[in-house]
């Protein structure tokens, strides 16, 4: 995605072209690990917000799951997962 490495085993098939927001979408894919992070160490230290977070998380990440579908869509089963394990936790 960013050039830095050529991964055999990806198509790069993308659904949109992304050759001028190749570094937004780098860094979109960053923030979603970043929230992902957020909403577990919230988690840890029982935070109340911990789970807006990962609902953001789980959107973004979705979102750009779609756009790397071909590459990606495997990312759809773990962001289900997310989902179910958010919505069951202390309900």
């Amino acid at each position: 995605m960013l050039g830095l490495a050529k991964v055999e085993a990806l198509s790069g098939k993308t659904l949109i072209s992304v050759t001028d927001m190749q570094i937004l979408f780098g860094l979109l894919w960053l923030g979603v690990v970043v929230l992902f992070l957020l909403a577990v160490g919230g988690l840890a230290t029982n935070q109340h917000w911990w789970k807006v977070v990962a609902y953001v998380a789980v959107v973004v990440s979705q979102f750009l799951i779609t756009i790397w579908w071909p590459d990606a869509k495997w990312g759809t089963i773990a962001n289900v997962f997310v989902l179910i394990t958010v919505f069951y936790s202390n309900l």
